[in-house]
This record gives structure tokens, C-alpha cells and sequence, in this order.
């Protein structure tokens, strides 16, 4: 048991502890998770600065199910369409209100008999990608 004792204490005892526990790794320190909306990490955003950021920052911008490119002033209408629902300033605790309305408006327009499915495939994939971004 002596030499058991030496091998898991070795560190510890030579730095004067007797007290049999081993010495504890350090922790590495957390890093915290980059905010990758569109506010950034802050608290609220004027809608036209966020709808802005939308038609400028390229990180933000949509590119279809099929590949089809939006220009900047698509995004510019795709973005206010979703943060019309905000208001004045769209805020981090209005973020759920805002996809649940968008999820309405298009699980409205998914139920129209009258659209393909190609058109329905990218209602979807706006959806998600406003999902990931607001």
C-alpha cells in the first residue's frame, strides 16, 4: 500500500500536502459561444440596422435550396418581411415571438394548393435560415 500511496501521491507530497488526495488538473477556462445572429451579442438592434446588416454583411446572406443567389436588395425585402413583426427595435426576448409569426405566415402559404414544391422546399429553407440568423 506504501508504494501505491507514492506513486498516486508523488506531486502532492513533495509540495507538502499529506492530506492523500492527488493534486487536481486545472481546468481549462470556458470560451464563451460567439453570438452568430444578427444582433451580435447585444441586447437590441434598430430593425433598419439589423435589416441593413442583412443587405450588406455577406455572412448573412441567403443563397437557395437551388443555388439561386439573392441580391442585395432581395435580402434587404426577405429581411424586412421577417423583423417587420418586431417593430421599432428587435430585441434578443422578442427573437421566439418573431420565428413563431414567421412560422405561421408560412405554414399558411405551405397550405395553398397553388404553389409547387420547389417554391415550398424554399419557403422551408427561408424559414430555417431566419431561424439560424434572428
Amino acid at each position: 500500500m506504501g508504494i501505491f500511496r507514492d506513486i498516486v501521491m508523488g506531486p502532492a507530497r513533495e509540495k507538502g500536502d499529506l492530506s492523500g488526495r492527488p493534486e487536481k488538473m486545472p481546468t481549462p477556462p470556458k470560451e464563451g459561444k460567439k453570438d452568430s445572429s444578427v444582433l451580435g451579442g447585444k441586447s437590441y438592434m434598430k430593425t433598419w440596422q439589423a435589416i441593413d446588416k442583412f443587405k450588406k454583411d455577406p455572412a448573412f446572406r441567403y443563397k437557395s435550396y437551388y443555388g439561386k443567389n439573392y441580391t442585395k436588395d432581395q435580402m434587404k425585402e426577405l429581411a424586412g418581411e421577417a423583423l417587420a413583426k418586431a417593430g421599432g427595435y428587435y430585441e434578443k426576448n422578442e427573437r421566439n415571438r418573431v420565428i413563431e409569426l414567421l412560422k405561421k405566415d408560412t405554414e399558411a402559404k405551405l397550405k395553398d394548393p397553388k404553389i409547387d414544391w420547389k417554391e415550398k422546399n424554399d419557403l422551408k429553407e427561408k424559414l430555417k435560415f431566419f431561424k439560424e440568423k434572428l
